[in-house]
């Protein structure tokens, strides 16, 4: 398997946020109860104070969050209304809890985050899951919009275990990027921007991961990178594996996380994987392999100091001294055979 994440130090961990608590306003919205926690913050059911519309909203842990988060919406929020796909759902609302934390108001869902309860799905059915969210960004990408940051805590499972996705992280092709990313979306997205193709095959490799492991590994987060993890529901999954299921597995998870695969290519690799067909490349392309040292060349070898093949092959002389014992030797024993037979 993937290596585990490091641990860190108590000093790396923030503070924990002052939630809102219910009966506060989140703007024109009333808080409901406190519902789920995801990794980018709490899940929360919210009415709307005149109309008491039901809706959800996710509140961030990081006030860092604040100009991401409310900026992206402001600029996006009208062209991703118009993206109609029952797999998505934009903000309805955004703004500044009295605590100075950012939120957005979806409408709700009945379901759960994806994580960490998809980890008590059969294996095979979490990482079909890859080839809904890939055909979910095929259709944004055909209505203009692409993927600008991958924040788990916005995948969702409805009741049929069918994924969603809610609120941000789509914005208009002919956009500018604008702030920087929510900070829980920012170790999923790869070196590149999510709205390069390298940054979406990282995004998706990412993704994977989450989906078979429920964890990303340790080489893939920055030293001070915090995530949740499941290792026993994962743990147990992974060994009820073959060992040359798991073998495959591992290289699959490889490849993708080296963003050498488009979403397609690589729901390919994993239904592949799924029904026993995934075979791994031996090696990496010959312009991927690492160099090799050169071999030293024959001209430059010695005469005097043969290679360590030729001087293994090459018949010793016995010592002088060696040979002389020996002669006597043989001439003592003739000299008495010939008395013998005298």
């Amino acid at each position: 398997m993937l290596d585990e994440p490091s641990s860190h130090d108590d000093h790396d961990t923030p503070p924990p946020p002052r939630w809102p608590q219910p009966g506060e306003r989140l703007g024109v919205w009333r808080v409901g109860t406190a519902w789920r926690e995801v990794e980018s913050g709490r899940w929360m059911t919210v009415a709307h104070s005149l109309t008491q519309q039901p809706a959800q909203a996710l509140v961030y842990r990081l006030r860092e969050d604040a100009e991401a988060v409310l900026m992206r919406f402001a600029e996006d929020s009208t062209r991703l209304a118009e993206f109609r796909d029952p797999a998505f759902r934009a903000a309805l609302d955004s703004g500044l809890s009295a605590q100075g934390l950012p939120y957005l108001v979806v409408e709700p869902l009945d379901g759960r985050p994806l994580l960490p309860d998809a980890l008590e799905l059969p294996l095979k059915q979490r990482m079909a899951l890859l080839a809904e969210f890939v055909a979910l960004l095929a259709r944004a990408r055909a209505q203009g919009l692409v993927l600008r940051e991958l924040d788990p805590g916005m995948l969702w499972l409805d009741e049929r275990a069918t994924l969603h996705w809610l609120g941000q992280g789509l914005s208009p092709a002919d956009s500018r990027p604008g702030p920087g990313r929510v900070r829980a979306a920012q170790p999923y997205a790869g070196a590149a921007r999510a709205d390069t193709p390298g940054g979406e095959a990282h995004a998706l490799g990412r993704l994977l991961c989450l989906l078979v492991n429920g964890r990303l590994p340790a080489g893939e987060l920055p030293a001070s990178a915090q995530q949740p993890g499941h290792p026993v529901r994962s743990l147990s999954a992974w060994l009820s594996l073959r060992a040359e299921e798991r073998e495959t597995l591992d290289a699959l998870l490889r490849l993708a996380l080296s963003g050498r695969f488009d979403g397609q290519a690589l729901v390919r690799a994993v239904q592949d994987w799924i029904e026993g067909r995934f075979i791994p490349p031996p090696t990496l392309r010959p312009e991927e392999s690492e160099p090799q040292p050169p071999a030293p060349s024959p001209a430059r070898l010695s005469p005097r100091a043969p290679p360590a093949e030729a001087r293994a092959w090459t018949p010793s002389r016995p010592p002088w001294p060696v040979v002389l014992a020996a002669a006597c030797l043989v001439a003592s024993l003739a000299w008495l055979a010939w008395r013998s037979w005298g």
